[in-house]
């Protein structure tokens, strides 16, 4: 979910209620900060090799949500866990939420 925007994201949750059994749980992952942007990937902490650097070359697109933005985003949700996480020195929101 990385890559929607925020109108993208919002329809996206709402969509996923219709097809996601009652009681059913939906995990995600969002990127801790502000803002939106477009970042070369890989880069160069990317533990892959030459040939897979390669194959992924290209532009992505990121949106960044604070902790707060998530909640009232997932407020449709019981949010039954939640973990905050480091990858690649970027913080990253991990949640699991219920139908």
């Amino acid at each position: 979910l990385y890559h929607l925007d925020r109108s993208e994201l919002e329809r996206f949750l709402s969509d996923i209620q219709h097809v996601l059994i009652k009681g059913g749980i939906l995990f995600c992952s969002l990127k801790l900060g502000a803002g939106e942007s477009f970042t070369e990937k890989p880069n160069q902490q990317y533990p892959g090799g030459e040939d897979e650097h390669e194959r992924l070359k290209g532009r992505r697109f990121y949106t960044y949500y604070s902790v707060d933005e998530m909640h009232r985003l997932f407020h449709d949700f019981e949010i039954v866990k939640e973990r905050n996480k480091h990858i690649h020195k970027q913080g990253v929101m991990e949640f699991w939420l219920r139908n």
